[in-house]
């Protein structure tokens, strides 16, 4: 698999063609897309040049925001947000809110303050899914092929340091590569095990893209082991919490308190 990363040279901002800035991109690095590459696109940058950007100022508190900011040490509006966001707040340490969020089990809803600008935060876009599959058709337009597309974020994961990338959203992409009832080296029979292509992808990408002020909101990648499924979305490869070897366990404890 060769992985590309499309540094671009400007900031991009509200109200900005993020398909420009694509096709820009694609140009600048002499990129010839071809049918069964994937485009994978920073959240960030959706959530910025689509207006998923809200001044905290503006935002008003609830009493119920109120108290989560007082017990976990962060702003009243930041929760309030989280709130409106209908994210399930599971608990918190100092600074931070520990949420699951259209599916995820993600910090503050995903919400994020990292270059937006003074006073702002970047929330995540309604319909991941439908945005990359946007994307995705709006790229089938100009150059005639069928490219997968993610939108790529990042979280921590559980007793480990540091971010990793994962697909918020997804279009085209096969999400699961399914191991069960193959067997491995030695003839044993796979009973449980998927692999989960899109978060595979997502983090190569993220590697790249960084946290900081690298630039660079794109990431090509070719010839990846991957299938294309033209109506295929990230939310294949999500499970309820009940079916989850972690949250399951965390929801037994939680209920036990009550």
């Amino acid at each position: 698999m060769k992985i590309i990363p499309l540094r671009i040279n400007r900031v991009l901002s509200p109200g900005d063609d993020v398909i420009k800035a694509i096709v820009d991109a694609f140009e600048e690095h002499n990129i010839d897309p071809s049918t069964g590459d994937i485009l994978a696109v920073s959240v960030k940058v959706v959530s910025i040049t689509m207006g998923y950007i809200v001044k905290l100022s503006e935002v008003e508190p609830s009493k119920e925001a109120m108290n989560l900011a007082h017990r976990y040490g962060i702003r009243p509006e930041l929760a309030e947000l989280i709130i409106r966001q209908g994210a399930i707040v599971i608990g918190g340490v100092e600074g931070a809110l520990a949420t699951i969020s259209k599916g995820f089990l993600v910090g503050n809803a995903g919400i994020d303050r990292k270059n937006v600008g003074e006073g702002y935060v970047a929330v995540w876009p309604d319909d991941p899914d439908s945005i990359a599959k946007w994307i995705r058709d709006k790229l089938n337009e100009v150059y005639g092929v069928d490219i997968g597309v993610l939108l790529v974020d990042s979280r921590v994961l559980p007793l480990r340091k540091g971010t990793v990338g994962f697909a918020l959203g997804a279009s085209g992409i096969m999400p699961i590569r399914d191991y069960r009832h193959t067997k491995d080296l030695f003839g044993y029979e796979i009973r449980f095990t998927h692999q989960n292509i899109l978060d595979e992808l997502a983090s190569a990408a993220h590697l790249y893209m960084g946290e900081g002020r690298e630039m660079i909101p794109f990431v090509y990648l070719k010839d990846a082991p991957i299938e294309l499924c033209r109506d295929c979305t990230s939310t294949e490869a999500n499970v309820d919490i009940d079916e989850c070897l972690y949250l399951k366990q965390l929801k037994r404890l939680l209920d036990a308190d009550d």
